[in-house]
């Protein structure tokens, strides 16, 4: 894929929010999954050969996005991962990106991970396709693999136009605000917002200042004091990325080193593994769990179902065998 170094549309929500994000271009396990995806469908739809083999636990994801552009795209003029830049208003280029499908009217952008408001990036997508193709408006649709859903709109080119406007103005004043991106940012360890925090805290926090734990009593107090837990967490998990890539890379700290863990085990044949035990189905199925992504696979495979049938059928045959957990309560930053 190509992307921008420094304005790639993938950091238009994040520019959105504060101008000096700059991504560190650091992968992850999910990104690297994402990327599988990604090249698998684009090989399915040109009819190319895979690049991959796709692990079960993926396939009804990855066939239900194939059943969806099949259903919603114009095939005979559909492009798959066609580079598009995008323009200021003096005709220069400010950034370029991958669309990962384009039919002429209709762009698509594959999600294999939460859903997100994906906006900013889609601007990006937008304002080039219209310069490009000399369009006024796109229809967006933003396929999320992982829970075989799509978010269908209309995005015009002026609307595409203000986002990338006001990225361009926070870009250029250098507006600086912490927000859920900082971890993935390459100025995170000297950025203002956390070294401004970190410096607060090592002064003022002292067994009498207004920030030691037996003071935080009342709103205000809490409320300061968790602005600082929070930067300060960002800021600890941005030294330890660049001190685990140091330590990569052959360097040598005085008091941290890497020890390897030793990876956990898992059973690769569940019916030899039934057998060798000597237990009983009904024991041996206690211990068992079922992936019901895996399941949905399995069963649209056996009965020649789309994926969405699949899963809408197992759901009501389930119905009563399935429970869902307790919601889970997170703390999150009200931006003011």
């Amino acid at each position: 894929m190509s992307h921008h170094k420094v304005r790639p549309p993938s950091s238009g929500n994040a520019q959105l929010i504060c101008g000096e994000y700059r991504p560190d271009g650091r992968g992850s396990a999910a990104t690297e999954k994402g990327n599988i995806q990604h090249e698998w469908l684009e090989d399915k739809l040109t009819r190319a050969n895979p690049r991959h083999e796709m692990p079960q636990d993926q396939l009804a994801n990855v066939n239900w996005a194939y059943e969806y552009v099949q259903d919603n795209f114009d095939l005979f003029k559909l492009k798959t991962e066609s580079k598009v830049s995008i323009l200021d208003h003096n005709y220069d280029e400010i950034s370029f990106g991958t669309r990962d499908l384009w039919d002429g009217k209709n762009l698509g952008d594959f999600k294999s991970g939460q859903q997100h408001d994906y906006k900013a990036q889609m601007a990006y997508y937008v304002l080039g396709t219209c310069q490009k193709e000399g369009t006024d408006s796109v229809i967006v649709h933003e396929i999320y693999t992982k829970f075989f859903w799509t978010k269908v709109y209309e995005m015009t080119k002026n609307e595409a136009q203000a986002i990338v406007d006001q990225i361009t103005e926070n870009i250029e004043k250098k507006k600086l605000q912490q927000s859920d991106f900082c971890g993935w940012c390459i100025q995170r360890v000297t950025c203002p917002v956390f070294t401004t925090a970190v410096e607060a805290v090592s002064t003022e926090i002292t067994p009498y200042s207004s920030l030691a734990l037996e003071n935080l009593t009342t709103p205000d107090s809490i409320n300061k004091a968790m602005v600082f837990a929070k930067r300060i967490k960002k800021w600890g998990e941005a030294v330890e990325a660049i001190t685990r890539d140091y330590l990569e890379e052959g360097g040598e700290l005085d008091n941290f080193k890497y020890h390897s863990r030793r990876g956990s085990t898992f059973i690769n044949d569940i019916p030899k593994a039934l057998e060798l035990s000597g237990l009983t189905n009904e024991e041996f199925l206690k211990a068992c769990t079922v992936s019901n992504t895996a399941l949905v696979a399995v069963y649209a495979e056996k009965n020649n179902l789309k994926p969405t049938d699949a899963k809408r059928e197992l759901a009501r045959k389930l119905l009563d065998v399935t429970k869902q957990k307790n919601d889970t309560k997170i703390l999150k930053e009200c931006q003011n």
